[in-house]
């Protein structure tokens, strides 16, 4: 199982449930968490195979802007 982590301009909590019904779309995607505390705004899922262009095309229908962040 792999993990990605995003950084988007999610603000509310209230966002959750269009991202919900977004990232439903996703194949492979198995779990998510949504760190709206974070100054990034991060999204992390988890998954097997999961395209990170796959999860910002998604996003961006629903008007939320991502950006895959890299670990080191």
């Amino acid at each position: 199982m792999e993990t990605l982590i995003f950084k988007t301009n999610i603000e509310t909590p209230a966002s959750k449930n269009k991202l919900l019904s977004a990232l439903e779309n996703i194949s492979g995607l198995m779990e998510w968490k949504l760190d709206i505390e974070s100054i990034y705004k991060l999204l992390i899922v988890s998954g097997i195979s999961i395209n990170y262009l796959e999860i910002i095309r998604e996003l961006e229908k629903i008007g939320v802007r991502a950006v895959r962040l890299y670990e080191e």
